[in-house]
Protein backbone atom coordinates (compact mmCIF):
# COMPACT_ATOMS: atom_id res chain seq x y z
CA UNK A 1 0.00 0.00 0.00
CA UNK A 2 2.42 2.57 1.20
CA UNK A 3 4.92 1.87 -2.16
CA UNK A 4 1.85 3.63 -3.90
CA UNK A 5 2.44 6.83 -2.38
CA UNK A 6 5.67 6.89 -4.24
CA UNK A 7 3.60 7.37 -7.38
CA UNK A 8 2.76 10.60 -6.97
CA UNK A 9 4.19 14.16 -6.82
CA UNK A 10 7.46 12.38 -8.77
CA UNK A 11 8.20 15.88 -10.13
CA UNK A 12 8.62 17.49 -6.66
CA UNK A 13 10.98 14.62 -5.44
CA UNK A 14 13.68 16.57 -5.98
CA UNK A 15 12.77 18.84 -2.68
CA UNK A 16 12.16 15.78 -1.05
CA UNK A 17 15.62 14.96 -1.34
CA UNK A 18 16.90 17.99 -0.50
CA UNK A 19 14.86 17.95 2.90
CA UNK A 20 16.44 14.74 3.45
CA UNK A 21 19.58 15.75 3.07
CA UNK A 22 18.58 19.06 5.35
CA UNK A 23 17.88 16.11 7.78
CA UNK A 24 21.16 14.58 7.53
CA UNK A 25 22.82 17.24 7.75
CA UNK A 26 21.10 18.33 11.14
CA UNK A 27 22.05 15.09 12.18
CA UNK A 28 25.42 15.20 11.35
CA UNK A 29 27.08 19.00 12.19
CA UNK A 30 26.59 18.69 15.97
CA UNK A 31 28.47 15.03 15.44
CA UNK A 32 31.37 16.76 13.83
CA UNK A 33 31.16 19.79 16.34
CA UNK A 34 31.40 17.41 19.03
CA UNK A 35 33.80 15.68 17.70
CA UNK A 36 36.02 19.02 16.72
CA UNK A 37 35.73 20.14 20.46
CA UNK A 38 37.04 16.89 21.68
CA UNK A 39 39.83 16.98 19.12
CA UNK A 40 40.89 20.49 19.69
CA UNK A 41 40.54 19.42 23.72
CA UNK A 42 43.17 16.73 23.25
CA UNK A 43 45.83 18.21 20.82
CA UNK A 44 44.98 21.95 21.27
CA UNK A 45 44.86 22.12 17.51
CA UNK A 46 41.85 22.22 14.59
CA UNK A 47 42.44 20.46 11.14
CA UNK A 48 39.79 20.72 7.98
CA UNK A 49 37.71 18.37 9.35
CA UNK A 50 37.19 19.50 13.21
CA UNK A 51 37.10 23.17 12.21
CA UNK A 52 36.92 23.61 8.73
CA UNK A 53 34.15 21.53 7.39
CA UNK A 54 31.47 21.56 9.94
CA UNK A 55 31.77 25.76 9.80
CA UNK A 56 31.28 24.99 5.99
CA UNK A 57 28.28 22.70 6.28
CA UNK A 58 26.75 25.06 8.54
CA UNK A 59 27.31 28.15 6.26
CA UNK A 60 26.26 26.37 3.48
CA UNK A 61 22.70 24.92 5.02
CA UNK A 62 22.48 28.50 6.19
CA UNK A 63 22.42 30.44 2.55
CA UNK A 64 20.82 27.49 1.37
CA UNK A 65 17.80 28.01 3.39
CA UNK A 66 17.61 31.90 2.85
CA UNK A 67 17.19 31.39 -0.40
CA UNK A 68 13.97 32.56 -1.72
CA UNK A 69 11.46 29.79 -2.23
CA UNK A 70 13.97 27.20 -0.60
CA UNK A 71 10.96 26.17 2.05
CA UNK A 72 8.37 25.76 -1.14
CA UNK A 73 11.00 23.44 -2.85
CA UNK A 74 11.07 20.88 0.02
CA UNK A 75 7.35 20.87 0.24
CA UNK A 76 6.57 20.82 -2.84
CA UNK A 77 7.02 17.13 -2.95
CA UNK A 78 3.56 16.74 -0.17
CA UNK A 79 1.77 19.76 -1.80
CA UNK A 80 2.17 18.24 -5.38
CA UNK A 81 1.49 13.99 -3.79
CA UNK A 82 -1.40 15.02 -1.85
CA UNK A 83 -2.94 17.31 -4.55
CA UNK A 84 -2.39 14.34 -6.99
CA UNK A 85 -3.77 11.55 -4.55
CA UNK A 86 -7.06 13.74 -4.05
CA UNK A 87 -7.56 14.11 -7.61
CA UNK A 88 -7.72 10.69 -8.92
CA UNK A 89 -9.42 9.81 -5.64
CA UNK A 90 -12.26 12.30 -6.55
CA UNK A 91 -12.35 11.14 -10.29
CA UNK A 92 -12.14 7.89 -8.76
CA UNK A 93 -15.20 8.05 -6.20
CA UNK A 94 -17.54 9.83 -9.40
CA UNK A 95 -16.17 6.53 -11.97
CA UNK A 96 -18.76 4.53 -13.87
CA UNK A 97 -16.89 1.91 -12.07
CA UNK A 98 -17.75 3.11 -8.67
CA UNK A 99 -21.45 4.25 -9.30
CA UNK A 100 -22.43 1.47 -12.01
CA UNK A 101 -21.40 -1.08 -9.04
CA UNK A 102 -23.77 1.15 -6.62
CA UNK A 103 -20.59 0.66 -4.18
CA UNK A 104 -20.56 4.51 -3.37
CA UNK A 105 -19.23 5.37 0.14
CA UNK A 106 -21.36 7.56 2.73
CA UNK A 107 -20.29 11.23 3.43
CA UNK A 108 -18.46 10.27 6.78
CA UNK A 109 -16.27 7.55 5.41
CA UNK A 110 -15.32 10.16 2.30
CA UNK A 111 -14.27 12.72 4.75
CA UNK A 112 -12.37 10.59 6.69
CA UNK A 113 -10.59 9.49 3.41
CA UNK A 114 -10.09 13.37 2.49
CA UNK A 115 -8.94 13.59 6.30
CA UNK A 116 -6.34 10.89 5.82
CA UNK A 117 -4.82 12.65 2.16
CA UNK A 118 -4.45 15.68 4.18
CA UNK A 119 -2.46 13.50 7.02
CA UNK A 120 -0.02 12.12 4.08
CA UNK A 121 2.56 15.41 5.18
CA UNK A 122 3.72 13.39 8.50
CA UNK A 123 4.71 10.72 5.39
CA UNK A 124 6.39 12.59 2.69
CA UNK A 125 7.32 15.83 4.62
CA UNK A 126 8.73 13.99 7.81
CA UNK A 127 8.73 9.94 7.80
CA UNK A 128 10.57 9.86 4.54
CA UNK A 129 13.03 12.47 4.74
CA UNK A 130 13.72 11.12 8.17
CA UNK A 131 14.25 7.86 7.15
CA UNK A 132 16.34 8.83 4.48
CA UNK A 133 18.30 10.67 7.00
CA UNK A 134 18.39 8.13 9.46
CA UNK A 135 19.49 5.59 6.90
CA UNK A 136 22.62 7.77 5.53
CA UNK A 137 23.41 8.44 9.63
CA UNK A 138 23.47 4.58 9.94
CA UNK A 139 25.85 3.91 7.04
CA UNK A 140 27.72 6.54 8.40
CA UNK A 141 28.26 4.80 12.26
CA UNK A 142 28.39 2.02 10.06
CA UNK A 143 31.80 2.91 8.32
CA UNK A 144 33.50 4.59 11.39
CA UNK A 145 33.18 1.33 13.08
CA UNK A 146 34.11 -0.75 10.64
CA UNK A 147 36.98 1.74 10.25
CA UNK A 148 37.69 1.37 14.27
CA UNK A 149 36.31 -2.19 15.04
CA UNK A 150 33.47 -0.95 17.04
CA UNK A 151 30.67 -3.51 17.88
CA UNK A 152 28.63 -0.24 17.99
CA UNK A 153 26.16 -0.50 14.99
CA UNK A 154 24.10 -3.31 16.41
CA UNK A 155 22.58 -0.89 19.12
CA UNK A 156 20.96 1.05 17.24
CA UNK A 157 19.36 -2.29 15.05
CA UNK A 158 17.62 -3.39 18.15
CA UNK A 159 16.79 -0.67 19.62
CA UNK A 160 14.51 -0.40 16.45
CA UNK A 161 13.66 -3.61 16.95
CA UNK A 162 12.24 -3.26 20.23
CA UNK A 163 10.47 -0.04 19.76
CA UNK A 164 8.61 -1.77 16.99
CA UNK A 165 8.14 -4.63 19.94
CA UNK A 166 7.10 -2.82 22.37
CA UNK A 167 4.67 -0.66 20.08
CA UNK A 168 3.55 -3.66 19.05
CA UNK A 169 2.52 -5.46 22.80
CA UNK A 170 1.27 -2.14 23.56
CA UNK A 171 -1.54 -2.09 20.53
CA UNK A 172 -2.21 -5.71 21.64
CA UNK A 173 -2.95 -4.62 24.72
CA UNK A 174 -4.71 -1.42 23.81
CA UNK A 175 -6.29 -2.57 20.45
CA UNK A 176 -9.46 -0.61 20.30
CA UNK A 177 -8.29 2.51 22.59
CA UNK A 178 -8.55 5.06 19.61
CA UNK A 179 -11.34 3.97 17.97
CA UNK A 180 -13.44 3.77 21.66
CA UNK A 181 -12.25 7.73 21.54
CA UNK A 182 -13.08 8.53 17.74
CA UNK A 183 -16.59 6.99 18.61
CA UNK A 184 -17.46 8.72 22.09
CA UNK A 185 -16.27 11.64 20.43
CA UNK A 186 -19.05 11.45 17.62
CA UNK A 187 -21.34 10.31 20.31
CA UNK A 188 -20.99 13.13 22.34
CA UNK A 189 -20.63 16.00 19.59
CA UNK A 190 -24.01 14.32 18.14
CA UNK A 191 -25.87 14.48 21.26
CA UNK A 192 -24.45 18.53 21.44
CA UNK A 193 -25.53 19.29 18.27
CA UNK A 194 -29.32 17.18 18.41
CA UNK A 195 -30.17 18.89 21.97
CA UNK A 196 -28.54 22.36 20.72
CA UNK A 197 -31.01 22.22 18.01
CA UNK A 198 -33.71 20.86 19.91
CA UNK A 199 -33.07 22.72 22.97
CA UNK A 200 -36.58 25.37 22.71
CA UNK A 201 -38.39 21.95 22.26
CA UNK A 202 -36.78 20.27 25.42
CA UNK A 203 -37.34 23.22 27.27
CA UNK A 204 -41.00 23.44 26.08
CA UNK A 205 -41.79 19.55 27.19
CA UNK A 206 -40.15 19.42 30.30
CA UNK A 207 -37.42 17.24 29.39
CA UNK A 208 -34.18 19.36 29.45
CA UNK A 209 -33.42 17.90 32.66
CA UNK A 210 -33.41 14.47 31.49
CA UNK A 211 -31.46 15.12 28.50
CA UNK A 212 -29.07 17.27 30.38
CA UNK A 213 -28.33 14.04 32.46
CA UNK A 214 -27.96 12.29 28.74
CA UNK A 215 -25.42 14.19 27.56
CA UNK A 216 -23.48 14.53 30.70
CA UNK A 217 -23.27 11.00 30.61
CA UNK A 218 -21.97 11.08 27.37
CA UNK A 219 -19.74 13.83 28.59
CA UNK A 220 -17.93 11.79 31.51
CA UNK A 221 -17.55 8.52 28.85
CA UNK A 222 -15.99 10.95 26.60
CA UNK A 223 -13.29 11.65 29.76
CA UNK A 224 -12.85 8.58 30.58
CA UNK A 225 -11.92 7.46 27.16
CA UNK A 226 -9.94 10.22 26.43
CA UNK A 227 -8.04 9.76 29.73
CA UNK A 228 -7.23 5.73 28.52
CA UNK A 229 -5.67 7.52 25.17
CA UNK A 230 -3.41 9.59 26.95
CA UNK A 231 -2.59 6.97 29.22
CA UNK A 232 -1.70 5.06 26.17
CA UNK A 233 0.43 8.11 24.67
CA UNK A 234 1.97 8.22 27.91
CA UNK A 235 2.88 4.60 27.50
CA UNK A 236 3.84 4.83 23.78
CA UNK A 237 6.51 7.81 24.86
CA UNK A 238 7.87 5.76 27.90
CA UNK A 239 8.75 3.11 25.38
CA UNK A 240 10.31 5.30 22.88
CA UNK A 241 12.24 7.31 25.11
CA UNK A 242 13.06 4.51 27.69
CA UNK A 243 14.77 2.80 24.59
CA UNK A 244 16.44 5.74 23.21
CA UNK A 245 18.36 6.74 26.73
CA UNK A 246 19.03 2.84 27.20
CA UNK A 247 20.56 2.38 24.04
CA UNK A 248 22.98 5.66 24.74
CA UNK A 249 23.77 3.91 28.06
CA UNK A 250 24.44 0.92 26.15
CA UNK A 251 26.74 2.89 23.62
CA UNK A 252 28.38 4.07 26.24
CA UNK A 253 29.36 1.01 27.73
CA UNK A 254 30.08 -0.85 24.83
CA UNK A 255 32.44 2.17 23.99
CA UNK A 256 34.02 2.09 27.40
CA UNK A 257 35.73 -1.36 26.94
CA UNK A 258 37.74 -0.54 23.56
CA UNK A 259 38.45 3.18 25.23
CA UNK A 260 39.87 1.65 28.70
CA UNK A 261 42.01 -0.82 26.19
CA UNK A 262 43.64 2.10 23.96
CA UNK A 263 42.01 0.28 21.15
CA UNK A 264 39.36 3.70 20.52
CA UNK A 265 40.48 7.47 21.35
CA UNK A 266 38.71 9.70 23.06
CA UNK A 267 37.71 11.60 19.70
CA UNK A 268 37.14 8.23 18.28
CA UNK A 269 34.54 7.33 20.72
CA UNK A 270 33.29 10.92 21.37
CA UNK A 271 32.27 10.90 17.42
CA UNK A 272 30.68 7.48 17.89
CA UNK A 273 28.54 7.83 20.77
CA UNK A 274 27.44 11.12 19.75
CA UNK A 275 26.38 9.75 16.14
CA UNK A 276 24.66 6.98 17.64
CA UNK A 277 22.78 9.21 20.15
CA UNK A 278 21.60 11.51 17.49
CA UNK A 279 20.87 8.24 15.23
CA UNK A 280 18.35 6.62 18.82
CA UNK A 281 17.10 10.07 18.64
CA UNK A 282 16.02 10.08 15.24
CA UNK A 283 14.69 6.45 15.25
CA UNK A 284 12.31 7.90 18.20
CA UNK A 285 11.01 10.52 16.08
CA UNK A 286 10.02 8.01 13.42
CA UNK A 287 8.55 5.46 15.44
CA UNK A 288 6.09 8.29 16.37
CA UNK A 289 5.29 9.39 12.85
CA UNK A 290 4.97 5.97 11.79
CA UNK A 291 2.49 5.22 14.27
CA UNK A 292 0.88 7.96 12.28
CA UNK A 293 1.18 6.84 9.17
CA UNK A 294 -0.29 3.55 10.24
CA UNK A 295 -3.19 4.92 11.52
CA UNK A 296 -4.06 6.39 8.46
CA UNK A 297 -4.05 3.05 6.79
CA UNK A 298 -7.72 2.12 7.15
CA UNK A 299 -8.31 5.50 4.97
CA UNK A 300 -5.51 4.81 2.67
CA UNK A 301 -6.80 1.15 1.84
CA UNK A 302 -10.33 2.86 0.92
CA UNK A 303 -8.49 5.65 -1.15
CA UNK A 304 -6.50 3.58 -2.98
CA UNK A 305 -9.79 1.10 -3.48
CA UNK A 306 -11.69 3.99 -4.91
CA UNK A 307 -8.02 5.66 -7.38
CA UNK A 308 -8.26 1.76 -9.03
CA UNK A 309 -11.70 2.10 -9.64
CA UNK A 310 -11.03 5.28 -11.79
CA UNK A 311 -8.31 3.66 -13.23
CA UNK A 312 -9.85 0.79 -14.86
CA UNK A 313 -8.94 -0.07 -18.80
CA UNK A 314 -11.19 1.64 -21.40
CA UNK A 315 -12.38 -1.67 -22.63
CA UNK A 316 -14.34 -2.17 -18.81
CA UNK A 317 -18.04 -2.46 -19.66
CA UNK A 318 -18.67 0.21 -17.20
CA UNK A 319 -17.23 2.51 -19.57
CA UNK A 320 -20.33 2.40 -21.47
CA UNK A 321 -20.71 1.79 -25.48
CA UNK A 322 -22.17 5.14 -26.77
CA UNK A 323 -19.44 7.61 -28.12
CA UNK A 324 -21.68 10.19 -29.72
CA UNK A 325 -23.69 13.16 -28.64
CA UNK A 326 -27.20 13.05 -27.95
CA UNK A 327 -28.86 15.88 -29.66
CA UNK A 328 -32.71 14.39 -29.28
CA UNK A 329 -34.58 12.88 -26.32
CA UNK A 330 -38.16 11.51 -27.35
CA UNK A 331 -40.68 10.33 -24.97
CA UNK A 332 -42.79 7.55 -27.14
CA UNK A 333 -46.60 6.90 -25.59
CA UNK A 334 -44.55 6.75 -21.98
CA UNK A 335 -45.99 5.61 -18.40
CA UNK A 336 -44.74 5.09 -15.32
CA UNK A 337 -46.53 3.74 -11.75
CA UNK A 338 -45.02 1.88 -9.25
CA UNK A 339 -45.97 -2.11 -8.43
CA UNK A 340 -48.18 -1.31 -5.67
CA UNK A 341 -49.97 1.57 -6.49
CA UNK A 342 -51.70 3.25 -9.49
CA UNK A 343 -49.59 5.27 -12.72
CA UNK A 344 -48.13 8.31 -11.91
CA UNK A 345 -48.79 9.74 -15.39
CA UNK A 346 -49.24 7.97 -18.45
CA UNK A 347 -49.57 8.46 -22.24
CA UNK A 348 -46.47 11.28 -22.40
CA UNK A 349 -44.71 12.01 -25.74
CA UNK A 350 -42.77 14.95 -25.88
CA UNK A 351 -39.32 15.83 -27.53
CA UNK A 352 -36.33 17.48 -25.93
CA UNK A 353 -33.72 19.26 -27.98
CA UNK A 354 -30.77 21.93 -27.22
CA UNK A 355 -31.70 25.40 -27.95
CA UNK A 356 -34.63 25.92 -25.81
CA UNK A 357 -35.00 25.84 -21.60
CA UNK A 358 -37.68 23.08 -21.16
CA UNK A 359 -39.45 22.94 -17.52
CA UNK A 360 -41.24 20.71 -16.18
CA UNK A 361 -43.89 22.27 -13.70
CA UNK A 362 -46.51 20.78 -11.29
CA UNK A 363 -47.61 20.41 -7.60
CA UNK A 364 -45.40 18.46 -5.10
CA UNK A 365 -46.22 14.54 -5.07
CA UNK A 366 -47.12 14.72 -8.86
CA UNK A 367 -44.66 12.70 -10.29
CA UNK A 368 -41.71 15.00 -11.44
CA UNK A 369 -38.80 14.07 -9.63
CA UNK A 370 -39.97 9.98 -10.72
CA UNK A 371 -40.03 11.41 -14.31
CA UNK A 372 -36.12 12.99 -13.92
CA UNK A 373 -35.19 9.30 -12.55
CA UNK A 374 -36.64 7.37 -15.78
CA UNK A 375 -34.45 10.28 -17.98
CA UNK A 376 -31.39 9.43 -15.96
CA UNK A 377 -31.75 6.11 -16.24
CA UNK A 378 -32.76 4.58 -12.66
CA UNK A 379 -36.12 3.85 -13.20
CA UNK A 380 -38.10 1.72 -15.98
CA UNK A 381 -41.34 2.55 -17.44
CA UNK A 382 -44.22 0.37 -17.64
CA UNK A 383 -45.10 0.91 -20.84
CA UNK A 384 -43.78 2.99 -24.07
CA UNK A 385 -40.44 3.96 -24.39
CA UNK A 386 -37.40 6.63 -23.92
CA UNK A 387 -35.17 7.43 -27.20
CA UNK A 388 -32.10 9.22 -27.49
CA UNK A 389 -31.29 9.81 -31.49
CA UNK A 390 -33.58 7.30 -32.39
CA UNK A 391 -31.67 4.42 -30.60
CA UNK A 392 -33.64 3.08 -27.42
CA UNK A 393 -32.41 4.18 -24.32
CA UNK A 394 -33.09 1.04 -22.63
CA UNK A 395 -30.01 -0.79 -24.69
CA UNK A 396 -27.89 2.07 -22.92
CA UNK A 397 -25.49 0.49 -19.84
CA UNK A 398 -25.76 2.46 -16.20
CA UNK A 399 -22.27 3.74 -17.36
CA UNK A 400 -23.92 5.19 -20.91
CA UNK A 401 -26.11 7.19 -18.65
CA UNK A 402 -23.79 8.83 -16.10
CA UNK A 403 -21.35 9.96 -19.64
CA UNK A 404 -24.72 12.01 -21.08
CA UNK A 405 -26.80 12.71 -18.59
CA UNK A 406 -26.22 14.95 -15.48
CA UNK A 407 -28.70 15.53 -12.45
CA UNK A 408 -28.43 18.16 -10.04
CA UNK A 409 -31.02 18.99 -7.13
CA UNK A 410 -31.18 21.00 -4.32
CA UNK A 411 -28.98 19.47 -1.45
CA UNK A 412 -25.77 18.84 -3.04
CA UNK A 413 -22.91 17.37 -1.38
CA UNK A 414 -19.38 19.68 -1.39
CA UNK A 415 -16.07 18.21 0.01
CA UNK A 416 -14.36 19.79 2.61
CA UNK A 417 -11.52 21.46 0.68
CA UNK A 418 -11.45 24.89 -1.63
CA UNK A 419 -13.55 26.33 -3.42
CA UNK A 420 -11.52 25.60 -6.93
CA UNK A 421 -11.21 22.14 -5.67
CA UNK A 422 -15.02 21.39 -5.75
CA UNK A 423 -15.19 23.02 -8.84
CA UNK A 424 -12.52 21.43 -10.25
CA UNK A 425 -13.53 17.90 -9.34
CA UNK A 426 -14.28 16.33 -12.77
CA UNK A 427 -12.20 18.97 -14.32
CA UNK A 428 -8.47 18.30 -13.75
CA UNK A 429 -7.76 17.96 -17.79
CA UNK A 430 -9.10 21.37 -18.44
CA UNK A 431 -6.75 24.20 -17.54
CA UNK A 432 -9.35 26.84 -18.83
CA UNK A 433 -12.16 25.43 -16.61
CA UNK A 434 -12.28 28.84 -14.16
CA UNK A 435 -12.51 30.50 -17.50
CA UNK A 436 -16.05 28.59 -18.59
CA UNK A 437 -17.67 29.16 -15.30
CA UNK A 438 -17.21 32.94 -15.19
CA UNK A 439 -18.68 32.88 -18.54
CA UNK A 440 -21.42 31.99 -17.54
CA UNK A 441 -21.34 34.37 -14.54
CA UNK A 442 -20.96 31.71 -11.37
CA UNK A 443 -18.81 32.04 -8.60
CA UNK A 444 -17.53 35.14 -8.10
CA UNK A 445 -18.37 35.59 -4.86
CA UNK A 446 -15.61 34.13 -4.67
CA UNK A 447 -13.44 37.44 -6.14
CA UNK A 448 -14.58 39.41 -2.96
CA UNK A 449 -13.11 36.39 -0.10
CA UNK A 450 -9.91 36.50 1.18
CA UNK A 451 -8.37 33.70 -0.45
CA UNK A 452 -10.19 33.69 -3.38
CA UNK A 453 -10.59 30.22 -5.21
CA UNK A 454 -8.59 29.04 -2.36
CA UNK A 455 -11.08 29.36 0.21
CA UNK A 456 -11.36 26.69 2.53
CA UNK A 457 -15.22 25.72 2.55
CA UNK A 458 -15.66 22.91 5.14
CA UNK A 459 -17.70 19.96 5.54
CA UNK A 460 -20.13 19.83 3.27
CA UNK A 461 -19.57 24.06 2.37
CA UNK A 462 -20.89 24.66 6.23
CA UNK A 463 -18.77 27.92 5.80
CA UNK A 464 -20.73 28.79 2.57
CA UNK A 465 -23.92 30.24 2.14
CA UNK A 466 -26.71 27.99 0.50
CA UNK A 467 -26.79 29.89 -2.83
CA UNK A 468 -23.08 30.08 -3.08
CA UNK A 469 -23.16 26.63 -2.36
CA UNK A 470 -25.46 25.93 -5.34
CA UNK A 471 -23.46 27.85 -7.37
CA UNK A 472 -20.20 25.91 -6.78
CA UNK A 473 -22.39 22.79 -7.52
CA UNK A 474 -23.89 24.14 -10.73
CA UNK A 475 -20.41 25.01 -11.92
CA UNK A 476 -18.96 21.31 -11.01
CA UNK A 477 -21.82 20.08 -12.85
CA UNK A 478 -21.32 22.13 -15.74
CA UNK A 479 -17.51 21.22 -16.59
CA UNK A 480 -18.76 17.90 -17.23
CA UNK A 481 -20.01 19.02 -20.38
CA UNK A 482 -22.99 16.10 -20.60
CA UNK A 483 -25.71 16.05 -23.63
CA UNK A 484 -28.64 16.29 -21.11
CA UNK A 485 -28.71 18.23 -18.45
CA UNK A 486 -32.16 17.80 -15.44
CA UNK A 487 -32.18 20.73 -12.78
CA UNK A 488 -34.82 19.42 -10.01
CA UNK A 489 -35.76 22.36 -7.55
CA UNK A 490 -32.21 23.89 -7.95
CA UNK A 491 -33.31 27.62 -6.55
CA UNK A 492 -35.83 26.25 -4.30
CA UNK A 493 -33.82 26.76 -0.80
CA UNK A 494 -31.81 29.81 -1.95
CA UNK A 495 -31.97 33.63 -2.00
CA UNK A 496 -33.70 35.47 -4.77
CA UNK A 497 -30.02 36.72 -5.94
CA UNK A 498 -28.60 33.29 -6.19
CA UNK A 499 -31.41 31.45 -7.75
CA UNK A 500 -31.60 34.62 -10.86
CA UNK A 501 -27.72 33.61 -11.14
CA UNK A 502 -28.36 30.29 -11.49
CA UNK A 503 -31.52 30.62 -13.78
CA UNK A 504 -29.19 32.82 -16.26
CA UNK A 505 -26.53 30.49 -16.60
CA UNK A 506 -29.27 27.64 -17.14
CA UNK A 507 -30.27 29.51 -19.92
CA UNK A 508 -27.30 30.22 -21.74
CA UNK A 509 -26.53 26.14 -21.12
CA UNK A 510 -30.11 25.51 -23.06
CA UNK A 511 -28.36 26.46 -25.99
CA UNK A 512 -25.95 24.25 -26.18
CA UNK A 513 -27.42 21.45 -24.50
CA UNK A 514 -30.42 19.51 -23.47
CA UNK A 515 -31.83 20.81 -20.36
CA UNK A 516 -34.84 20.14 -18.19
CA UNK A 517 -35.48 22.29 -15.52
CA UNK A 518 -38.22 20.65 -12.71
CA UNK A 519 -39.35 23.14 -10.73
CA UNK A 520 -42.92 24.68 -9.07
CA UNK A 521 -41.20 28.23 -8.49
CA UNK A 522 -42.55 31.51 -9.88
CA UNK A 523 -39.74 33.36 -10.58
CA UNK A 524 -38.14 29.60 -12.41
CA UNK A 525 -41.37 29.42 -14.49
CA UNK A 526 -40.53 32.71 -15.68
CA UNK A 527 -37.76 31.77 -17.71
CA UNK A 528 -38.71 28.87 -19.13
CA UNK A 529 -39.60 28.40 -22.89
CA UNK A 530 -41.68 25.47 -23.32
CA UNK A 531 -43.19 24.10 -19.83
CA UNK A 532 -44.89 20.56 -19.97
CA UNK A 533 -47.29 20.73 -16.94
CA UNK A 534 -47.77 17.13 -15.03
CA UNK A 535 -51.25 17.56 -12.91
CA UNK A 536 -53.26 14.47 -12.60
CA UNK A 537 -51.17 12.49 -14.12
CA UNK A 538 -51.26 14.04 -17.55
CA UNK A 539 -48.68 16.60 -19.25
CA UNK A 540 -49.68 19.63 -20.96
CA UNK A 541 -47.72 21.35 -23.19
CA UNK A 542 -47.31 24.93 -23.92
CA UNK A 543 -45.95 28.06 -22.96
CA UNK A 544 -45.76 30.21 -19.54
CA UNK A 545 -48.73 32.39 -21.22
CA UNK A 546 -51.04 30.20 -22.74
CA UNK A 547 -51.01 27.83 -20.34
CA UNK A 548 -52.37 30.51 -17.45
CA UNK A 549 -54.90 30.92 -20.34
CA UNK A 550 -56.09 27.64 -21.00
CA UNK A 551 -55.01 25.50 -17.80
CA UNK A 552 -56.73 26.42 -14.82
CA UNK A 553 -54.89 24.02 -12.26
CA UNK A 554 -51.27 25.31 -14.19
CA UNK A 555 -52.93 29.44 -13.15
CA UNK A 556 -53.64 28.36 -9.38
CA UNK A 557 -50.03 26.70 -9.25
CA UNK A 558 -48.65 30.17 -10.41
CA UNK A 559 -51.26 32.46 -8.04
CA UNK A 560 -49.99 30.51 -5.36
CA UNK A 561 -46.29 30.51 -5.98
CA UNK A 562 -46.36 34.17 -6.65
CA UNK A 563 -48.30 34.75 -2.96
CA UNK A 564 -45.78 32.21 -1.24
CA UNK A 565 -42.57 34.20 -3.15
CA UNK A 566 -43.94 37.77 -2.32
CA UNK A 567 -44.42 36.93 1.77
CA UNK A 568 -40.91 36.04 1.28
Amino acid sequence: MFKQLFRYGRTGLGGALQQAVNEWLLLVLPVLTGGGILYWYMTRRLTWWSGVLPLALLIAWGLYSLLPGAQKRVQKWSVLAKREIRRDYLQGLFSPQMTASGDFTSNKVIQRDLGGINRLDAFYGTFFPGLFASGLSYLLLLGLAIAWRSWLPLLPIACFLLMGVGMMLLQKISPNINRQYLQSFVQLGSRFLDDLRGMNTLVMYGAAKRYRERFAKDAEFFRGKTMALLKYQLQSLFILNGLVFAGMGAGAFVLWGPLQAGRLTLVQAGVLWLLLAQLLVAERQLGYFFHIVMSTRPALANIFRIIAAGQETPGDETRGTFRGTIKTVHFHNAAFGYADGPRLWSDVSLTLQPGQLYGLVGENGTGKSTFAQVLRGQLALVQGKVTFDRRNAAAFSRADWLNHVGYLDDRPYLFSGTIAENIALGAADQPDWWAQVTKLGLCQFAADLPAGLQTQIGEDGRFLSPGQRQQIAFARLLLMHKDIYIFDEVTANIDAMNAQIIMAAIKQLSQRAIVLCITHEWRAINQLDVIYFLADGQITSGTKRVLAVDNAAFRRLLDTQKELEAAG
